[in-house]
């Protein structure tokens, strides 16, 4: 029977995360800081999720095993684009804890839909990248 050694699950979910929200031209925005000596996973998991329900995204995975904090997509539509130019925007949140690496990130991943053609990945704008730093930041 083939199994997951238990130190490669953690990598094996971040490239999973990846791929699944990263499957167009446009990567997601990484950003990493460093985890405070003493700070324990589930204290990490735990500020994450309130954090990302403060900052107005509804969590839908919470790992503290796997050290994964993933949010549902949140409409960032406004009322013009969508009437008017018949475009759409929504964003997603997910923190992975690196305990072996010592490091937290946060991956904010944009996506875009105009008129007929499916979604797609998008850069981030400044504001939106401002605000996956200040997500780091409060974690």
């Amino acid at each position: 029977m083939n199994t997951i050694p238990c130190n490669f699950r953690p990598t094996l979910l971040i490239l999973s995360a990846l791929f699944y929200v990263g499957c167009d031209v446009v990567d997601p925005t990484l950003l990493s800081g460093p985890i405070e000596e003493g700070v324990s996973s589930t204290d990490l998991i735990n500020v994450s999720v309130v954090v990302l329900q403060t900052q107005g995204y509804t969590v839908v995975t919470a790992d503290r095993e796997a050290g994964l904090v993933t949010t549902a997509w949140r409409d960032e539509s406004s009322f013009a684009g969508e009437v008017l130019l018949e475009t759409s925007r929504r964003t997603q949140v997910s923190v992975v804890v690196d305990f072996y690496t010592k490091h937290v990130s946060v991956q904010m991943t944009k996506q875009v839909k105009e008129g007929g053609i499916p979604w797609r990945n998008d850069d981030l704008s400044g504001k939106e990248h401002g605000m996956a730093q200040e997500i780091l930041t409060e974690i």
